[in-house]
Order: structure tokens, then sequence, then C-alpha cells
């Protein structure tokens, strides 16, 4: 969908809502689109002078899956409080089976900004927190890709676009961000299918740098985090679901700092012991009288 002002979108009726009357529309364009057991799911992108927001738009024949989607949301609030690292609601409309959400966004994404190691590594580490947050209460996020996890005033942050109930309908895509068992199957795990979304994310974001075939110039960069990001992508790209790791066990890897400060110790140690063989050669050197 090419990008249109307000009045065109309403128009065109792909947003009916008010909730943007106030914020001076330049743009909006829409996202994604989901339907599921009488159920929509519109996400628009949208600019108003020179600010971007990301609204939710939730239409339902079902009175079940509103309430699901209100309790999602009200817990989605009170994790904002915990993690900087989740899009901050900016406002909620609801009127019977509609609810709209909108939320803070940005021009940047992953994909936009990440192009060092150190800078992927360390952002892919920060979404970990709202990513074990929610995994802890069955939440899934189900569309965890580079341009779905935003940069916010600097702040790498995700928002969960679909309802926990809409796992179903990630079953006709087959882009490269879902697992195996997803394509063609007809039952698999949510709760598997973010973690491999992430690990491929992280692995796209590393395989940009290294076009050029300068992989041990990136792994150098990455220095203590190398041994956390293999481990990582391993557990995290398992083919099999029962054996890929969880975001709570990825959290819990040893940092990397920890691992760049045992290097930086054995590297003054090192340091020290050459500089003491130096001192014993020369002293050597003038007993001998050479």
């Amino acid at each position: 969908m090419a990008e249109l002002n307000l009045i065109e979108a309403k128009k065109q009726n792909c947003v009916k809502t008010k909730i943007l009357d106030e914020y001076g529309v330049d743009w909006i364009k829409e996202l994604r689109e989901w339907f599921y057991n009488h159920t929509s799911v519109q996400i628009y992108k949208v600019k108003a002078k020179s600010d971007f927001y990301l609204l939710k738009s939730v239409k339902s024949l079902n009175d079940e899956h509103i309430k699901d989607i209100q309790k999602l949301h009200e817990l989605y609030q009170e994790y904002e409080k915990k993690s900087k690292h989740l899009l901050k609601t900016l406002k909620t409309k609801q009127e019977e089976r509609n609810i709209e959400i909108l939320y803070e966004c940005s021009d940047k994404d992953l994909n936009s900004i990440c192009k060092d190691s150190k800078d992927v590594t360390r952002r892919m580490k920060e979404i970990l927190e709202p990513l074990t947050l929610f995994e802890e209460q069955e939440i899934f996020h189900l569309e965890l890709k580079p341009n779905n996890i935003f940069i916010v005033d600097g702040i790498t942050k995700i928002v969960y676009l679909v309802n926990p109930l809409a796992s179903q309908s990630i079953k006709e895509r087959t882009d490269l961000y879902l697992p195996p068992e997803v394509n063609g199957n007809k039952e698999f795990d949510p709760s598997k299918v973010d973690v491999y979304s992430w690990g491929r994310t992280f692995d796209e974001l590393l395989s940009a740098e290294i076009k050029d075939k300068n992989y041990l110039a990136m792994l150098k960069k990455l220095e203590g985090r190398k041994l956390w990001v293999e481990e990582a992508l391993k557990k995290a790209l398992c083919d099999s679901p029962e054996e890929r790791a969880t975001f709570k066990e990825l959290k819990a890897s040893p940092d990397s700092t920890v691992d760049q400060g045992s290097l930086n110790i054995n590297k003054e140690k090192n340091e020290k012991m050459i500089k003491g063989h130096k001192k014993d050669i020369e002293e050597m050197k003038k007993d001998k009288g050479t």
C-alpha cells in the first residue's frame, strides 16, 4: 500500500478512526493485515509533524477475542513500566468490538542502522529482556524480524503486533524468519517460533557485515562476545523445536562483558610477562658484557 494522507486513507476505508485527528497526519501506510476467526488486525505506520507512530487497529465479531486483546494490552502496559525496550502506548480507544492503540515509533529499525557487529550484538541482547518477560506469560510476537525491531531515541524497542490467538495466521508464510516446523505443518509450538526468529534476525544482521567475506575481522570486533554469539545462535537456530533454547536460557547465558574482562586481565598478565622477560634478557646481556 502506498503512503496516503489521512483523508485519502479514510476515503479508501483503511482507517476509520478519529484517534489520529489531533496529530496532523502527513501520511499513513498499512504495514500488516491479518484475518483469523472473525477478527482482523491492521498495523499502520504514521508520520505526523516529523514524528512517527505505530497504529494497531483490531476489529472482531468475537467477544472473547476482544477480551483477550484487552487483557494482552493491559499486561503489555504493565511490562512497559518494567522494560524500556517496549514501545510506549500513547493512546487507546475502544468502541464495542473495535480497539485502536497508538504507540510511539520512529523511522529507524535494525535494518536501517545496524551495520556493526558490536552494535548488533548489544541490541539483540537488549531485546531479550522484554521477550523473556512475555515468554513467561506465553505471549508470542510471531513477527520478529529486523524491520519490526525499532530504534527510538537510540533505544532498541519492540512491540507485540498480533494477538496470542493468531498463531495460526502465520501458517501461510514461508519467510526465512520462521522455523522449519511452521512451513507446511498443521501443528507447532508458538513458544519456539520467536526464539528461532530472534536467532535468524541476529544471524542475518551479522552476515550483513561480512558480505566482503571479512569474517575474521568481524570476529575480532566481537572480541569477548564471540563465544556468547556462537553459543546463542547455535541454541536459537536449532532445527528441532524440542532442543531449541528459551529466551530465559539465552538471557541467563554468561554475559559477554565478563568474557571481555577475562580477556583484558589475561592480556595484562601477558604484557607483564613479556616486559619481565625483556628485562631479564637485558640484565643477562649486561652481565656478559655484550
